[in-house]
């Protein structure tokens, strides 16, 4: 955004996404990047693409680095650091365990990626990440789980009917961007 629009000054905060929602609704905020599914009256959504995770380890954890998806059942021995119960994230994890019948077993949580990515890369801590972070570092290394974490919509929030800045066009236009550059799959 700065490269594009270097005399925009853009304000990043990591929070959970009732707060985005709440923050929308009283103009704190102008957009945000959050899930598909029910959100607060007079929040709407624009659906940007169907994000993947993955349980991420660090890159030189052992193992092959490429290896077939790991049974689920086999992670007993596995200790997890994960995002705090109050993100959708960490709902979206917990689902899939409890679905499973798996009880992980949770060494560490933190409140923010950033947080979870510096964790796994010093220690021998596991987490569940989007693909697309894992992208961005190499550090990590993404190992596919059988079954697979269920894909979820990313989107952008926004309140509605709310009048949109140039500011706002601007940041939505250059996510779309990402999002084709990279060849997400559109949700």
């Amino acid at each position: 955004m700065h490269a594009r629009h270097p005399g925009i000054t853009l304000t990043v905060r990591e929070t959970t996404q009732d707060d985005i929602e709440s923050g929308l609704l009283v103009d704190d905020f102008d957009l945000g990047i959050a899930f598909a599914g029910a959100h607060q009256q007079g929040v709407e959504a624009t659906g940007l693409y169907t994000e993947t995770l993955s349980l991420v380890v660090r890159a030189d954890h052992e193992g092959p680095r490429s290896a077939p998806p790991l049974d689920l059942q086999g992670l007993s021995d596995t200790e997890f650091v994960l995002l705090s119960g109050d993100f959708a994230t960490r709902g979206h994890i917990d689902a899939y365990f409890a679905e499973h019948r798996v009880t992980p077993r949770i060494a560490m949580e933190a409140n923010s990626i950033q947080g979870l990515i510096e964790i796994v890369q010093r220690t021998p801590l596991a987490t569940v990440l989007p693909d697309a972070v894992t992208h961005d570092h190499p550090r990590l290394r993404p190992v596919p789980l059988r079954p697979a974490l269920p894909a979820r919509g990313v989107t952008l929030p926004g309140r509605a009917h709310a009048y949109r800045s140039a500011a706002v066009r601007a940041f939505t236009r250059l996510v779309d961007d990402v999002v084709e550059a990279r060849g997400y799959r559109r949700g």
